[in-house]
């Protein structure tokens, strides 16, 4: 027959309207027939739509589809009442077997999974027009791709196709995953976000298509990163019960390394042999000739796809003015609230414009010499070592530590003995920590600098964003006070930028365990034990006197699966035997272990002749799973919103001391530490401490509510005015020293100010 789009489609399907309407009794009762049952199928909910409208618009795809097949079909093979009649059929059997569909799932399923709808009923009518017209689907087919005109645009129709398909079929796995125990509420995908979720993958094919011309190459290569970014979203929730942002990238290095550890050797080898048949696939398809398309259309189609792209970052940027058509399309407004309702692509792509660091509205070298006016002590030009007997501090941060009692179980023993113990004998209460279930080093940050980092986008990785040169802390600051400052840390050293960051802040040393082979392991034989870690520390404390030691161990590091203490007594209460009873019962045998450790450490200090403080407290709570944390969250959800942020925050803190100092309860946030204990250490702070101090006595819990010095609990934005302005103040200071022009060290021309070193 030949390629009919160079020949005269138009004329051929203008004489198969002219046959019908030769006899136009048959055509007038099928297209009414078909009207009706279209009615039906949207009044009963079978088909999206209300009704009349869309049984219009069925009979205009039943012309359609009519116009189209007799291009290849008439004079030949069929005549047009044939071809008429089962291209009817074909569109009653699609709304029949959607029907059948709809009656085989819930009807709760049916109404919130609305795209099983729009999903399904095209591949219904494709299957039934493949059944029942063969020859012709398949004539029509070789016919489109044969013309340089059609052929774009049949590619273009077959990636949008596939968009829709895919960007379903990932919601509805997310939807299975979240009824198989993840507990996230709203997890059916809003029309809105679907179908913009729909535009941006759509987006990214044809981007790849004009780049390449080759619709498998496109295919092939976006795919797996949506795929990828869904698991991932599911797994994160799983254990950080969070979402995944663009800041998460720069957590890869730190998380690649623990992949086998998460997932077992099994998801190893099968992701690794995924992304090398997925290289593999790439490498092949680059060999087959491209299609010839026209240049003309592949720079308009590649332009208009990148504007696409970037639609939603650039509309979050500028969220004030575009705020009616992010509500339009679906993504989330507040990245704190949003869910799984708004779909996971457009979680990842409102949090884009967080990649870069806000800076002070005020800030200039002006307002910063005012600032450090108001709130700098100088540091003395001369500082007396040999001025009394100095208090060694040690600072001792436990990985994802909680007391077992907040999570609301019983257990058969108390797992926490010495430290219940030290409770009643020493400075005790509770720390405030940047972030929920992870970002060790954020409160590592916040505690060692005295710094916060509520300035700055949720999840910021200060040791990869932040400390990019010398910035004043509290190892710096002891430092200058004539102490030895040590960091022993259980974590390899490239995680977090540690091993930089570290020599920034003014260590002298830095005792990296992990990378030693013959250091001793804890019981899942992963993470360095606590007794090594109590171990280094004795013996770093032994170099020299005065000194400061940070310690970091790591053995109550999620994941809680592995069966070292299946025969253990220590046990929780009230859980059947299984997964969730297992994975509590390892974290509190963990947490036992640790708890031996630290009071090792203790009982090595008590004896000893020289003053010494230990601080210890957790960097976040642990990231348990949703049954294990069932009990905390019911208690957390009947607080207020202020209580409910800041217990999802809250650490023991413990502060023991080998002298008399006089106990009390305290609750403050980790970025007020390092004041705190300069307080009991008999050291009176300057530079930036002085300002953190500042921020201490006013306000010692400041985190997205703010509790003040009388114990009132305060949003950010119901502060005095005087409040206010220290927490500019204190901005505008950190701003300086980490992301500015240090104008509060350097000082100015016209005015020189005390140093903040």
């Amino acid at each position: 027959m030949g390629n009919n789009y160079h020949g005269q489609p138009v004329s051929q399907a203008a004489e198969a309207i002219r046959s019908l309407m030769k006899r136009p009794v048959e055509p007038i009762i099928l297209m009414i027939a078909l009207f009706i049952n279209i009615v039906w199928a949207t009044n009963s909910g079978t088909l999206p739509g209300e009704g009349k409208a869309e049984g219009v618009i069925w009979a205009c795809l039943y012309i359609g589809l009519y116009m189209f097949y007799s291009q290849v079909s008439l004079g030949e093979r069929r005549s047009a009442r044939s071809l008429l009649r089962r291209l009817w059929i074909c569109l009653l059997l699609a709304v029949a077997s959607l029907h059948v569909f709809k009656l085989l799932v819930s009807q709760e399923i049916w109404r919130n999974v609305f795209y099983l709808r729009y999903i399904s009923i095209p591949a219904f009518i494709g299957i039934y027009c493949a059944m029942l017209l063969p020859v012709e689907t398949n004539e029509l087919y070789r016919s489109a791709k044969a013309s340089r005109i059609v052929a774009p645009l049949v590619s273009l129709s077959i990636l949008l196709i596939f968009s829709a398909f895919f960007v379903s079929l990932m919601d509805l796995f997310v939807q299975i995953s979240v009824t198989s125990g993840y507990n996230i509420k709203h997890a059916f995908i809003q029309r809105n976000s679907w179908i913009t979720s729909i535009l941006i993958i759509f987006s990214a094919y044809t981007l790849a298509y004009s780049a390449t011309s080759k619709i498998s190459t496109a295919l092939l290569f976006i795919s797996p990163f949506y795929l990828a970014l869904g698991i991932a979203n599911l797994e994160k929730w799983k254990y950080m019960h969070a979402f995944v942002t663009p800041l998460d990238l720069y957590s890869l290095p730190e998380f690649l390394p623990q992949f086998k550890t998460f997932f077992g050797s099994g998801i190893l080898v099968a992701t690794i042999c995924g992304v090398f048949a997925w290289v593999a696939g790439i490498v092949v398809l680059r060999r087959v000739p491209p299609k010839r398309i026209p240049f003309l259309f592949r720079l308009p189609l590649g332009v208009f796809s990148l504007v696409m792209l970037l639609s939603v970052p650039v509309l979050h940027t500028y969220v004030d003015r575009s705020e009616k058509i992010i509500s339009i399309i679906g993504s989330p407004l507040d990245f704190r609230t949003k869910d799984f309702k708004n779909g996971y692509l457009l979680n990842f792509l409102a949090e884009t414009p967080l990649l870069f660091l806000p800076k002070p509205p005020n800030y200039s070298p002006t307002t910063v010499v005012a600032a450090s006016k108001k709130y700098l002590l100088p540091e003395p030009a001369q500082v007396d070592h040999n001025q009394g007997r100095r208090v060694n501090l040690i600072i001792y941060m436990l990985e994802s530590f909680i007391d077992p009692e907040n999570l609301g179980w019983h257990y058969t023993v108390d797992p926490l003995p010495e430290f219940h113990l030290l409770e009643k004998v020493s400075i005790n209460g509770h720390a405030y920590v940047p972030e929920e279930y992870g970002a060790s080093a954020t409160t590592e940050f916040e505690v060692l600098t005295g710094m916060s980092t509520i300035f700055y986008p949720y999840r910021t990785l200060p040791y990869r964003q932040l400390v990019l040169n010398q910035i004043p802390s509290l190892p710096k600051f002891l430092k200058n006070h004539g102490y030895r400052t040590i960091a022993v840390q259980a974590d390899p050293k490239n995680f977090y930028n540690r091993e930089k960051a570290y020599s920034l802040m003014g260590f002298d040393e830095v005792v990296w365990l992990n990378e030693n082979p013959n250091v001793e392991r804890a019981a899942q034989g992963v993470w360095v034990s606590d007794r090594a870690i109590v171990e280094s520390v004795i013996r770093a404390s032994e170099q020299s006197h005065p000194f400061f030691i940070f310690a970091f161990p790591s053995s109550t590091h999620s994941p809680y699966h592995h069966n070292v203490y299946r025969k253990s007594e220590l046990d929780v209460l009230g859980l059947p035997p299984g997964p969730d009873s297992d994975e509590i019962k390892y974290y509190i045998n963990a947490l036992r272990v640790a708890d031996k450790a630290f009071g090792t450490l203790i009982e090595h200090f008590r004896g000893r002749p020289d003053p010494t403080v230990i601080a210890i407290l957790g960097d976040h709570i642990p990231p348990l799973t949703q049954v294990a944390l069932r009990l905390f969250n019911e208690k957390l959800s009947t607080l207020p919103e202020s209580e409910k942020y800041l217990m999802s925050r809250r650490v023991p803190f413990l502060v023991w001391a080998n002298f008399d100092i006089p106990r009390e309860n305290m609750e403050l946030s980790v970025n007020s530490v390092p004041s705190y204990l300069l307080e009991k250490m008999g050291i009176p702070p300057h530079g930036f401490l002085a300002v953190s101090d500042a921020v201490r006595r006013k306000l010692p819990i400041l985190k997205r509510y703010v509790r003040r010095a009388d114990g009132s609990t305060r949003g950010l934005d119901s502060l005095t005015g005087e409040e206010r302005d220290l927490i500019a103040d204190y901005w505008l200071l950190q701003h300086d020293l980490l992301n500015g022009e240090h104008y509060s060290i350097r000082g100015s021309t016209s005015d020189r100010m005390p140093a903040i070193r």
